[in-house]
């Protein structure tokens, strides 16, 4: 189901939770600063649309909130964003999750830096990263020869990519971009 936020209050909220996990979630008119968690895989892609206008520092975190152990509720769905600058994806779960995306694709309002951040205590694999920066520099690495991150596909347009301090697979855009591995066995 789509959610538009300036349905249900003209601004203020900044938090969101999905439950649940039949079809493609939308959320619209959010504010320059918001968190979605979802307790449940999701099933379908998730669209995140800002409502401030052009304003180049719109941020979303993406959290991990379910209270079944092992549960990776991005379940491998593309994330779209439009008017938000940056994501900062949180892979802490209850227990051990091995996180995955889609491809998470960026379109940011005019001057906007498109970037994500990749934070918590799991371990993620990214399909494809369409955005500017990806950081994921505060992951935590996972015990030696087990993957932090992995980047399935190429970037498609990324300027500079950091991995985290465990063991990564990071692939860059064909275009050039600086990678910086970070710590582990990369």
């Amino acid at each position: 189901a789509d959610i538009s936020a300036a349905n249900i209050q003209a601004s203020g909220i900044t938090t969101f939770r999905l439950s649940g996990t039949t079809g493609a979630r939308q959320i619209t008119n959010l504010e320059t600063a918001f968190t979605v968690s979802t307790d449940a895989n999701l099933a379908a892609a998730l669209t995140l649309t800002d409502g401030t206008g052009t304003a180049i520092d719109n941020h979303a975190t993406l959290t991990n909130a379910t209270t079944t152990a092992g549960t990776n509720v991005f379940n491998g769905q593309n994330i779209t964003l439009t008017g938000i600058e940056t994501l900062t994806i949180n892979t802490s779960g209850l227990g051990t999750v091995a996180n995955t995306v889609g491809t998470v694709a960026f379109t940011a309002d005019t001057g906007g830096e498109e970037t994500l951040n990749i934070t918590g205590a799991d371990a993620i694999t990214v399909g494809t990263f369409d955005g500017n920066i990806l950081d994921a520099s505060t992951l935590t690495a996972q015990a030696t020869g087990t993957a932090t991150l992995t980047m399935t596909n190429a970037s498609t347009s990324a300027v500079t990519i950091t991995g985290s301090p465990g063991d990564d697979t990071i692939r860059g855009d064909a275009g050039g971009a600086t990678l910086s591995a970070g710590a582990g066995n990369d």
